[in-house]
């Protein structure tokens, strides 16, 4: 089982652990940030689509993984609420630490889609 996906420039190598990252969120230079479950946080020098192309390749960990609007991909392991009305995602850490991540609505929508999950209708009809 690969956990772990590397990205290598001139001289360097980035080792990113899979299993522990939460999301990664893509800036305005080209950059990505890893975002950790231990609440560590870094940068490589690599797009956002050069991160989510090595996550596809990973047939272990890709299913775990969604890409959400422009900046973020994100692992459903860690999400907990997603609130379309107030544009939010709502993700956990390992230190219980909860952090809102907001995304567009027709993100959040996909996202919602993603899970799989049927509606719960109201029994007031």
């Amino acid at each position: 089982m690969q956990k772990n996906i590397y990205f290598r420039i001139c001289g360097e190598i980035y080792i990113v652990d899979l299993e522990q990252t939460i999301c990664f969120k893509a800036d305005e230079q080209h950059y990505t940030h890893v975002y950790y479950e231990s609440g560590a946080h870094y940068v490589i020098p690599f797009g956002l689509s050069a991160v989510e192309t090595d996550i596809s390749e990973n047939t272990e960990y890709r299913r775990y993984f969604i890409r959400s609007g422009r900046n973020y991909i994100l692992n459903t392991k860690y999400i907990f609420h997603i609130d379309t009305i107030k544009q939010v995602v709502m993700i956990y850490d390992r230190h219980g630490a909860t952090h809102a991540i907001n995304l567009p609505k027709y993100a959040l929508k996909n996202l919602i889609r993603s899970f799989n999950c049927r509606k719960k209708m109201n029994d007031n009809s």
